[in-house]
Order: structure tokens, then sequence, then C-alpha cells
């Protein structure tokens, strides 16, 4: 009997015997669904939007399209989080498989004696943990600072997603803004850094000067490309990024600020099936931001600072 809210996984593997190894292992627990099988490449993507999984197993050598080239069409068109389970053992097929958006890479396990092994146990996990890998992505500006106060402040010590911030701030001022909100927060505020793996329970602010956003799933790249809508860091391309690597496993929220830096990167993380959130004009002080995303049709909800904070955390649940 399945739980209601299982988690939704495809298996995709050429191997009959495999798919059925993964999928007998899987079902062994009850909050795992296997909602389909694909036998390489190209037959994933043809039934990814019908399944509609939390996550996706993938094998890397298979006929018409391998594992490589589908990891980068998911993640280009539908990103769904992909655990590479392979007999290859090949360090540089695994580099390669995380380069392009997988988020780990597992050998595949074997079904011994029809009992659930350690090994099987590990594999049942670790589909659990990444299947929940998600991220909240705020873009702020002109009294942004005292709403995250806000809005940290409410989020409780055991969140178990990621957030990262865009905060438009003075130069010299973004250290004193990480060391006030991890005044008010349980959560661990720091700035970003560039190549850090990014964490459940912890914020991430953008560094003065540095555009913020995601090289690869998890992974964090500052950079000094030129500004984009007058702004670096740009909330934009903070957003860009999230919605190209999360999907519908990410939250994309607009708070107050001046201009319309947020709008498009807003409209690209709708596209890709995120849930998007504006601040309400009510709890503003500038409602330039919110109201350019809200005119451009990239916002699903629009609610006060207490009612973002509600959503926030019910998306991490």
């Amino acid at each position: 009997m399945q739980y209601r809210n299982s988690i939704r996984v495809m298996i995709v593997d050429d191997s009959s015997f495999a798919r059925d190894i993964i999928a007998t292992i899987l079902s062994a627990d009850s909050s795992i669904e296997v909602v389909g099988t694909a036998i390489d490449g190209q037959d994933a993507l043809d039934k990814l939007i019908s399944l509609q999984p939390h996550l996706i197993t993938m094998d890397i050598v298979m006929p018409r399209m391998g594992g490589l080239e589908a990891i980068e069409h998911i993640m280009a068109f539908h990103p769904t989080p992909i655990l590479v389970v392979t007999s290859q053992q090949d360090s540089h097929i695994a580099f390669q498989a995380l380069s392009k958006g997988a988020l780990e890479v597992v050998e595949k396990p074997s079904f011994e004696n029809m009992s659930i092994s350690q090994n099987q146990r590990e594999f049942i996990s670790k589909i659990k943990l990444l299947a929940k890998v998600k991220i909240v992505a705020i873009s702020s500006s002109t009294g942004g600072p005292k709403i995250l106060a806000k809005i940290l402040s409410l989020v409780p010590p055991n969140f178990r997603a990621s957030i990262a911030i865009v905060q438009h701030i003075a130069d010299g001022f973004a250290k004193s803004l990480v060391d006030w909100l991890n005044s008010v927060s349980p959560l661990n505020v720091k700035l970003a850094e560039n190549g850090e793996r990014v964490k459940p329970g912890c914020v991430y602010i953008a560094p003065t000067g540095m555009h913020f956003e995601f090289s690869k799933r998890g992974v964090i790249h500052l950079n000094q490309a030129p500004e984009e809508e007058g702004q670096r860091p740009s909330a934009n391309m903070l957003l860009r990024s999230v919605a190209r690597l999360y999907g519908r496993n990410s939250l994309g929220i607009i708070l107050t600020g001046m201009g319309k830096d947020g709008a498009a990167g807003m409209m690209e993380m709708k596209r890709r099936r995120a849930l998007t959130i504006a601040q309400n004009k009510e709890t503003c002080v500038v409602f330039g931001m919110p109201k350019a995303a809200i005119e451009m049709g990239a916002v699903d909800k629009i609610l006060s600072v207490d009612e973002i904070a509600e959503e926030i955390i019910r998306f991490a649940r």
C-alpha cells in the first residue's frame, strides 16, 4: 500500500533485469512508488511529462539515447532530481553525469536472497533524501533586510530546504546583513562562496558586487559578469539558474524593491513549474519589483510577509 504523498520514481535502464531489481528494492518501502520505467533516454523523455516523477534513476550506457544525453535534456527542459545508477566504474563518466546536473552516482544494487540488505536500505535512504532536495530563491531590494529578518525569524530550526538570497545592498554591508540575520534566525546564514555546495537548513546571501547563481545542481557559482537591470548581484541570474536546475523543486519569491530585477527570473521559474510568490503592496516599502513580476504574469500568489513565511515552511515539508 502506498502513502498518499509517496515519492514517485521512474527507473531508466535498458536491462529488464536491472529495472526489476531496482523496482523490487524500492517497492519494499511503502513511501516510494515506482510510477514507470523506461528502456533508454529517449523513452524516458517521452514518458517524463505524463509520469511526473519526483526522482529518476538513470543508467548511463543505453541504446538510442544514453544517460548523459538524457540528463542534459531533462535538466534543460524538465528539471527533475536524477540519481545515476550504473555498473560503470569510470570516474570520468561520473564527473560528466554530475556536471550535466545529476545529483549523485551510485553502483547498481544487487538483490540477494529475497531480503533487504544494508546496501539496499542505504539505496532506499538515498532515494528519499535526493527526492526531497529543495531550494527557495529570494530577490529583494529597498526595504528588504527588515522583511528578510522577519521571514527568517519565523522559519523553524528543522527547516529542510536551502535558501538563496540576492539582496541589493550598498558595498561593504553584506557581511553586516549576514550577522544581523544570524542573530534573529535559527538557521545558519552566511555569505555565498564560490564552489560551495549548499546544505539544507542554510541561508546563502550574495556577496556585494558578485552575481550569485548555480553552475550545477547544488553548487554555487559567483562571477563578475556585466550588470543586469543595473544590478550585480542580479536577482534574474539567480532565479534563472534555480529554475533551470531545480524546476518544480524550487520556490521563487520577489520582495519589496525598486525597479524590475527578478521579474524575468520569476517568469522563468514559473515556466519551469516552480511556485512563484510576490510580496503584496500593503507590506512593501517599494512595490516596484513585485509589481513588475505580477504585471508580467510571473506570479502565482501575492502574499503578506507572514503568509510568505508560512508558504516557505509548507514548501519545505
